[in-house]
C-alpha cells in the first residue's frame, strides 16, 4: 500500500474532485490542479485555515496524484543513535541543553555515559546536511529511475523499487555509506574547515556533495559542478565534461543569496520558474539557522520538507521513514535570501534546452569562460546568512575580501557618490564579516583598467553594480 492510500481512506479518496478554483500545485517542474476550496469568502477564517494548513497539512483535502508523486520524493530528517562521530579538540560539545529537549531523555542520558565527547545525533547542527541529501538523493532518483518514473502512477515496478532502497541505503548513518551524514561531516572537516557539530551553509554543503559524488561514480551522475559565490555557470566547464561524455548526468549545485536579511522581490519570479523547470531538483535553504527542503510551490507559498524532527538512526529496517506526504507552505517573502539551488541535466542536449531557460533568469548567469580563465584563480566562500556561528565576527574595516556579495542596491545613492579614494573607510553593514564600498559612477563602465581594484559585479535586481576586491 502506498503512502497516499495509507493516509486517505477509500470514502474520503470517492468524495474529492478537483475543480480550478485555487492555483495550480508545482512540484519539481510538474503541475497538479489544486485541492478543493471549501470555504466561502470570509477572509479571517481564510487566514486561519492558511496559517493552520502551514502547520498541520492534511492530505485528505489535497490532489491525490501530487501526494502519491510526493511520496516517492526522498526527505531526510534528524536522527538519533547514529554511530559515534569523534567531536573536534576545539569543537562544539555534544553536551547541549537543546538536544537534550529535543532527544528522548534516556537517548541523551545514554550518550553521555557512553561516549560523552561524541555525537550521536544531528539535533540543532544538521539541518543543512539533511537537506543537502534531500536534493542529492532526488538527483539520483532522477539519473538512476529517469525524471517521470513515477508521475502519475499509484505504484512503481519491483526493479524500480529496489533501486530505490539502493540509494536510500547510500544515505545510512554509518561511515561507510557513500552520501552519510558521517561522510558530509568527513568532507567538511577536509574540504571546509567544518567541525563536527557545527552548522554546514551552502558552500560547505554543496563542497561536500561534490566530493562525495567524485568519489563514487557507481552512484549514476557523473560530475558535479558548483558555484558557492553566485549564480555564475560556465560553458567551458560544462562542455568540457560533454566532450569526454555527450550524454553526461551532471548535478549543478548554485549558491546565491539574493539579499542581506530578506529576499530581493526582484528575484522571487525566478525561483517560481527555477522550481518549475523539469531540471529541478529542488532548493535547500529557509530561515536563518534553518535549513528546509523547497520542492515546489503554490501561489505564493513556497512547498517544503522539514528535517528537524529526529528519527532513529536510518537503517534498513526504516527506509520507509524517508518517504512522506507531510509538508509544510511558507511564503515566500519570509525565506532567507541564502540559499543553494539544485539543477539535474541528462546529457548535453538538456543543458543546451536549460541554458535557454537561463536567459530569462536573473538569478543565474551562463558566462562562456570560467573566472579562473581571465581573472587568475581566487578562494570561493560560503555566502550563507544562515550560519549563526559566525554572525557575531567582527568586520575588518581594512581588508576587502570576495566575502562581500550581497545585494546592495537599497544602499546606492548615485548623487552621494563622490570619488573614492584608497584608504577612505568602507560602508559597515554590521552583517556577517561584509565590508561593501560603493564606487561612484565613473567606475561603472566596462573599462576598470584605471582602477586599483580588482572589480567583480554583485547581484542586484536589474542590472550589476561594481565593488572593489583585492
Amino acid at each position: 500500500m502506498n503512502l497516499v492510500n495509507k493516509f486517505i481512506p477509500d470514502t474520503e479518496t470517492s468524495q474529492i474532485q478537483e475543480k480550478d478554483d485555487l492555483p495550480d500545485i508545482i512540484l519539481l517542474g510538474k503541475s497538479y490542479k489544486g485541492k478543493v476550496s471549501s470555504l466561502e469568502d470570509d477572509t479571517e477564517i481564510v487566514a486561519a485555515q492558511r496559517f493552520f494548513s502551514s502547520l498541520f497539512i492534511r492530505p485528505s483535502q489535497e490532489n491525490i496524484t501530487f501526494l502519491n508523486d510526493l511520496s516517492y520524493k526522498l526527505h531526510f530528517t534528524y536522527r538519533t543513535r547514529f554511530p559515534p562521530i569523534q567531536r573536534a579538540d576545539n569543537g562544539p560539545s555534544p553536551l547541549n541543553f537543546q538536544r537534550f529537549l529535543r532527544d528522548n531523555p534516556l537517548n541523551s542520558i545514554e550518550n553521555v555515559v557512553s561516549n560523552p565527547d561524541c555525537f550521536t545525533t544531528d539535533i540543532g547542527w544538521g539541518c543543512m546536511i539533511r537537506t543537502g541529501q534531500s536534493l542529492v538523493g532526488n538527483a539520483l532518483q532522477d539519473a538512476n529511475l529517469g525524471r517521470n518514473y513515477n508521475h502519475g502512477k499509484d505504484t512503481i515496478s519491483d526493479r524500480q523499487s529496489k533501486i530505490r532502497n539502493k540509494i536510500i541505503g547510500w544515505f545510512e548513518d554509518k561511515t561507510e555509506a557513500p552520501f552519510s551524514l558521517h561522510k558530509f561531516v568527513q568532507k567538511g572537516v577536509a574540504y571546509s574547515n567544518m567541525k563536527p557539530g557545527e552548522w554546514f551553509g551552502p558552500a560547505a554543503t554543496s563542497t561536500s556533495i561534490k566530493n562525495l559524488i567524485e568519489e563514487f561514480p557507481e552512484c549514476g551522475i557523473d560530475g558535479c559542478v558548483i558555484s558557492v559565490s553566485s549564480g555564475d555557470i560556465f560553458d567551458d566547464e560544462l562542455y568540457t565534461i560533454f566532450e569526454h561524455k555527450e550524454n553526461s548526468k551532471i548535478l549543478l549545485l548554485l549558491g546565491v543569496k539574493l539579499g542581506i536579511n530578506n529576499i530581493n522581490m526582484g528575484y522571487t519570479d525566478d525561483i517560481f520558474k527555477l522550481l518549475n523547470s523539469k531540471y529541478s531538483v529542488g532548493i535547500a535553504g529557509g530561515r536563518p539557522s534553518s535549513s528546509l527542503y523547497f520542492f515546489g510551490y503554490q501561489g505564493n507559498e513556497l512547498l517544503y520538507f522539514d528535517p528537524h524532527y529526529p528519527q532513529p538512526c536510518l537503517e534498513e529496517s526504516v527506509y520507509s521513514t524517508c518517504n512522506s506526504t507531510n509538508y509544510g507552505r511558507l511564503n515566500i517573502t519570509d525565506i532567507d535570501p541564502s540559499m543553494l539551488i539544485g539543477i539535474f541535466l541528462n546529457g548535453k542536449q538538456d543543458w543546451e534546452d536549460f541554458r535557454l531557460q537561463c536567459d530569462k533568469l536573473q538569478i543565474i548567469n551562463v558566462q562562456q569562460n570560467h573566472y579562473s580563465d581571465i581573472e587568475g584563480k581566487f578562494d570561493e566562500f560560503d555566502i550563507s546568512s544562515m550560519e549563526s556561528h559566525e554572525s557575531n565576527k567582527a568586520n575588518d574595516s581594512h581588508n576587502i575580501s570576495r566575502n562581500d556579495y550581497v545585494v546592495i542596491e537599497p544602499l546606492v545613492d548615485e548623487h552621494n557618490c563622490s570619488t573614492v579614494q584608497r584608504d577612505e573607510p568602507f560602508e559597515k553593514l554590521n552583517y556577517k564579516t561584509q565590508n561593501i564600498m560603493v564606487l561612484p559612477n565613473k567606475y561603472s563602465s566596462k573599462d576598470t583598467s584605471d582602477i586599483p581594484y580588482d572589480i567583480e559585479p554583485v547581484l542586484v535586481e536589474n542590472k550589476p553594480t561594481n565593488i572593489p576586491n583585492n
